[in-house]
């Protein structure tokens, strides 16, 4: 009896052409939604690694100059992204992907493609992430609700019950029935985008996407289980189909829309970050509390003065000018590193509060392993963002260093201001090569599911917690 109604339902399913239209519809979102996403990665990845090497090749081709001048020129970082951000863009095209790197600052990221976006656009991205989690749960209510409701409508239930088999068996036929077309359908698409973009990528960048796939379609799919499953309790226990339709629906809207923007707006009011505005004039009075540039150089070469014994600044063995340039830039980054790390620190609360939420939708539970395992979540954001600024002050601290060294016009000359300094000492390629090209990397897979583990223990909750909510409401099945 049991193959009985999983056949009848499958091939009822198969045989409605409202359900290959809307199936149809849905693979074509999909597919689209694919290829798009594809070509913005290709065309950012192309980009990024262009500009990267042409960075490299302004930084290394700058003609001689003076060391702290070419610190003060700096060099733009663009974070390298993973081809599984074309499956979901996370917040990357919220951040930012570059950020321009100098003397004395610590910058905020740079080319938002959210801000290249039409107005129209910026209201909802297509991306494969949205049609899997808006979509799809949508199609399955669309044709699971009446699983049982229907039934019951019709009179059939009585019959089918009345043949001896359980309420349970029959329900899990139904599952089955109802599900078994969705994955015919489905699964050859998301194997084909699999390969799409496994065959677009190298041999190293395929080593990392393909587990981290496999990971990413067992989460989506227990997303779709338990929408299923709230699905056929949610049927079961309603008096009729129309109203399992607008319970679900309910459901659906404030899974996929309400509660994601409504979390997000409470995060930032129980943990407030700073506004732009407030960041930049917290950045500003932070440096207005360090010592001026010759008050600085003085207490410096007082201290060297007296450290080596000698009558004369110009009697040091080292620039005093370099020295000051090393402690100035140290002052710099002390400032920046409190306000950088209490701004990180509040968008982190935000978002820990955020994935806490997830015990109140699925959905909440799924994004942000989908964004982690996409490599487009704010944690590595905030590492790309940290490797850069140490790029930052390592490439910053070296041009100072060599003037420590090997200013040695500046010795000669009682006059110690850096654009006289830049006339007589001005090295070229030999020192701009000293610093190494920038690179990342990113997290490995074990490291993102650490990070996430809480959402996956969430989102295997939810499937239990849905499926002993549909047993119960099954186990007390109505038949009239």
């Amino acid at each position: 009896m049991f193959r009985t109604i999983l056949r009848k339902e499958a091939t009822e399913l198969w045989r409605d052409g409202r359900f290959r239209w809307s199936v149809a519809l849905t693979v074509v979102l999909f597919t689209v939604a694919l290829i798009d996403g594809w070509q913005r990665y290709r065309e950012a990845s192309r980009s990024h690694l262009e500009m990267q090497r042409t960075e490299r090749e302004r930084w290394l081709s700058q003609g001689n100059k003076n060391p702290h001048s070419a610190a003060h020129q700096g060099i733009f970082v663009f974070r390298p992204q993973l081809a599984t951000a074309a499956i979901d863009p996370g917040i990357d095209p919220y951040v930012g992907q570059a950020v321009h790197l100098e003397a004395h600052s610590q910058r905020l990221f740079r080319f938002r493609p959210a801000e290249d976006s039409a107005p129209a656009r910026r209201l909802g991205e297509l991306t494969v992430a949205a049609t899997l989690q808006k979509i799809v749960p949508l199609l399955i209510i669309l044709l699971a609700f009446n699983a049982l409701a229907g039934e019951r409508e019709t009179g059939t239930l009585r019959q089918l019950l009345s043949t001896g088999v359980s309420p349970g068996r029959f329900a899990w036929a139904k599952a089955v029935g109802l599900s078994l077309p969705l994955v015919l359908w489905l699964v050859p698409v998301a194997v084909a985008g699999v390969l799409v973009l496994a065959l677009g990528s190298d041999l190293e960048m395929s080593a990392q996407l393909l587990p981290r796939l496999t990971i990413a379609a067992g989460t989506y799919l227990l997303y779709f289980a338990v929408v299923l499953a709230v699905t056929l309790a949610v049927s079961a226990k309603a008096s009729s189909s129309r109203q399992a339709l607008i319970v679900l629906l309910v459901f659906w809207f404030a899974n996929g829309f309400l509660l994601p923007p409504l979390v997000i707006d409470l995060a930032r009011r129980v943990h407030p970050a700073p506004s732009a505005l407030d960041f930049a004039a917290s950045l500003r009075e932070g440096k207005m509390t360090l010592p001026v540039w010759y008050e600085q150089l003085g207490n410096v070469e007082k201290h060297l003065v007296r450290q080596y014994g000698v009558k004369e600044v110009r009697e040091l063995p080292i620039s005093a000018n370099g020295v000051a340039m090393v402690a100035e830039e140290d002052d710099f980054n002390r400032v920046q590193e409190e306000r950088y790390t209490a701004l990180y620190q509040a968008q982190q609360r935000q978002n820990r509060f955020y994935h806490a939420a997830g015990f109140l939708s699925p959905l909440l539970a799924l994004q942000p392993l989908s964004m982690g395992l996409a490599g487009s979540d704010f944690e590595q954001h905030v590492d790309f963002a940290l490797a850069a600024e140490s790029y930052r002050r390592e490439l910053v601290q070296t041009m100072n260093r060599d003037l420590v060294v090997n200013e040695l016009e500046a010795k000669k000359t009682p006059v110690n201001f850096p654009s006289i300094i830049a006339k007589a000492y001005q090295p070229g390629r030999d020192l701009w090569e000293k610093v190494p090209p920038f690179s990342y990397k990113g997290f490995d897979l074990d490291r993102v599911l650490r990070n996430y583990r809480f959402s996956l223990v969430y989102l295997l909750l939810w499937v239990f917690g849905s499926a002993w909510l549909a047993v119960l409401a099954i186990s007390r099945l109505e038949v009239s």
